[in-house]
């Protein structure tokens, strides 16, 4: 049986996502209890009533969907949006029930929510190491949109709260600046990315909503060198998670590489004052600087992905 997601399912997905996704465990880090008042805030009346609003304002938030075979949870998949696609994550099935197309019922509903809700493309992520996964997407009709990698930078307990200061002609971000860094990020993008994934100004913000759901606290910075904002980056903590989260650096050519390194220490200081024990950052290919100045800040590549996507209208 094919539905949404209860709050009665925690337990369940939260077993099968520490059991089937080892290695994202090892990075993430989720605590059970953070996790566990994720979903009592998301699935509380009040909570439910202001997403049942978005949704009819055309703005949804996420839908989870669940396949339920003989009674138990078999297998779930996460839809979340963007401006023209669905993103689609946590797709994860039971040992015990595979083979017996639960994935792709799950999948194909999230891509289904997807096109009702006016999307144009179906979009996830894939380790490129996960050959199974992998063979499921080209069937369901996925292509290639881009790689990226996680990256990933420790933070030893000794060291924490030391934060390096912002660079020069650094300061907080402020909702005014998201036009500037559209253009901005808008200058590396791919065509066949800006199609798909359009740089959308809201995307340089939390809404409180959201923030609010996971349990979150974040704050962000930039460089304006006196023509606006030339480069951004976004810190985040959550109690569902140990690991904080950086988002990719937007660095503009007027921005030094010193300043973007800057930049980045003074995020990873903001979170290592939270007491995270690692923070991560997901880059794609077409981000050179981004990668460079989290390496110069002693961030790793981990694990490689491939962002698939899929034209809902063909």
């Amino acid at each position: 049986m094919l539905r949404e997601f209860r709050p009665s399912d925690a337990e369940a997905f939260f077993q099968l996502m520490r059991s089937q996704f080892p290695e994202e465990e090892a990075l993430l880090g989720s605590r059970p209890e953070g996790l566990r008042d994720v979903v009592r805030r998301v699935y509380r009346w009040d909570y439910r009533l202001v997403l049942g609003l978005l949704r009819i304002l055309g703005r949804p938030v996420f839908r989870f969907f669940v396949v339920e075979d003989s009674g138990k949870l078999a297998g779930v998949a996460l839809l979340t949006y963007t401006q023209e696609a669905g993103y689609i994550s946590e797709v994860v099935v039971d040992p015990a029930y595979r083979r017996r197309g639960h994935a792709r019922r799950v999948v194909e509903a999230c891509l289904s929510g997807a096109k009702a809700s006016g999307r144009r493309y179906g979009v996830l992520d894939v380790l490129v190491g996960n050959a199974p996964a992998r063979a499921l997407y080209d069937k369901l009709g996925f292509q290639p949109l881009r790689s990226k990698s996680y990256m990933v930078k420790d933070l030893p307990a000794g060291r924490r709260g030391a934060g390096a200061g912002l660079p020069r002609n650094g300061r907080a971000f402020r909702r005014a600046d998201a036009a500037a860094l559209q253009k901005v990020l808008e200058r590396d993008l791919p065509d066949r990315v800006l199609k798909v994934l359009p740089v959308e100004r809201g995307a340089f913000s939390v809404p409180q909503v959201v923030a609010y759901g996971l349990g979150a606290t974040t704050d962000a910075w930039v460089i304006d060198v006196g023509r606006g904002a030339e480069a951004f980056v976004r810190a985040s903590v959550s109690t569902a998670m140990a690991a904080g989260n950086l988002t990719c650096p937007v660095i503009g050519p007027g921005v030094s590489d010193e300043g973007a390194r800057q930049m980045v220490e003074y995020g990873l200081g903001w979170i290592a004052e939270r007491g995270a024990p690692r923070v991560l950052s997901e880059v794609p290919d077409y981000a050179p600087r981004a990668k460079a100045a989290l390496e110069a800040a002693g961030f790793v590549a981990s694990y490689p992905l491939l962002t698939l996507y899929r034209d809902l209208g063909a």
